[in-house]
């Protein structure tokens, strides 16, 4: 209940990040976790595992604080045999392509903690604790309150108390990793319920950039698809699109096919593994970047020139007004020995 009512379930389910999946797998985890303990069937230990074994392909922390909640306050009785085994293989098992990937490419999820920590606005890991009570807002906060304090405290509630040492566990691990992610107190500021001409003066991009981050994505489209479309024939059958960001590339894979536009590259994050771009591909429609400079990997471009700004029609200041658009006409080498160079991480 608290979780529906909060306006950041709101908002992550809104809009589709890793942190939307943590809200379904955690509260299916706890839900079959609730059950198991409730009727003593560990044939639930299998679909746990198999649940959590999802769960941790992007974060780890819940399942980590939950296995600690049942071993430090019990019932321990539940969470044994061959069923036990069983969820622990399949959690692995599932697991094991996304750890495989990470150890292969240097942990980039480990990575990304810096940056997302550093984009920190409501008082990094000392904000964590008046922010628990942003989450349930402050009509629910106090049943939150007084459900925790029944669950470690009531006799009646002893079954169940693992739930509450693992939000304790979760809490203390949260705190000393202070990788807490910065989320927006409502579903005012997490909706789009401000009108796109009044969210520029709005206090939501104060609090938060993201509500800004998708305005403008068909004006993006369109300004690229209009380049493109300029090409000649010959040109096109040989051009990609590149975008500096993943935010960027989700637009135009969002908003490209309809307009025409090729199949979009980017280095950025996860989106690097997706390319490179085809050898025969040496014409390159590049979208972003800082305005009248190239990125560094540019210079690998025999011929390169701005060919539009991007403009998202309201004077909202986010990553991508003001933005060039380049055109990068042959290669000095293939994409294959150029493409290393794009990969960045943030």
């Amino acid at each position: 209940m608290f979780a529906a009512a909060s306006g950041v379930t709101l908002q992550l389910g809104h809009m589709l990040v890793t942190n939307t999946t943590d809200l379904f797998f955690a509260a299916l985890t706890g839900w079959l976790a609730a059950r198991l303990i409730r009727t003593g069937d560990r044939r639930l230990l299998l679909a746990i595992g198999v649940a959590a074994g999802i769960g941790v392909e992007n974060k780890t922390l819940p399942v980590l604080a939950l296995a600690a909640g049942i071993l430090l306050a019990g019932p321990r009785d539940v969470v044994r045999g061959r069923w036990l085994a069983a969820g622990i293989a399949a959690a692995v098992l599932l697991w094991a392509p996304n750890l495989i990937w990470q150890v292969q490419h240097g942990f980039p999820q480990l990575g990304m903690v810096g940056p997302i920590s550093a984009k920190e606005r409501l008082g990094g890991q000392w904000g964590l604790p008046p922010f628990q009570f942003v989450l349930f807002g402050p009509l629910l906060a106090p049943v939150f309150v007084a459900g925790l304090v029944r669950l470690l405290r009531t006799p009646s509630a002893r079954p169940f108390r693992a739930f509450g040492v693992a939000y304790l566990v979760m809490f203390a691990l949260s705190l000393s990793a202070a990788v807490v992610l910065a989320v927006v107190p409502g579903a005012v500021l997490g909706l789009p319920l401000i009108p796109v001409d009044s969210l520029r003066d709005s206090p939501a991009l104060a609090l938060s950039e993201e509500p800004g981050e998708t305005v403008g994505w068909p004006q993006l489209a369109e300004t690229v698809a209009g380049a493109y479309r300029a090409l000649g024939d010959q040109d096109r059958a040989r051009a990609v699109v590149l975008a500096t960001n993943y935010g960027e590339a989700g637009a135009l894979d969002r908003n490209g096919p309809s307009l025409g536009l090729p199949a979009v590259f980017s280095g950025h994050n996860g989106f690097h593994d997706w390319g490179p771009p085809p050898e025969d591909n040496d014409l390159a429609v590049v979208v972003g970047g800082d305005p009248g400079v190239p990125p560094p990997w540019m210079s690998a471009c025999r011929d390169l020139r701005q060919i539009a700004v991007l403009d998202n029609g309201y004077g909202l200041a986010n990553d991508e007004q003001g933005r060039p658009v380049w055109l990068c006409r042959g290669l000095t080498a293939p994409w294959s020995k150029v493409w290393p160079a794009l990969w960045r991480l943030g």
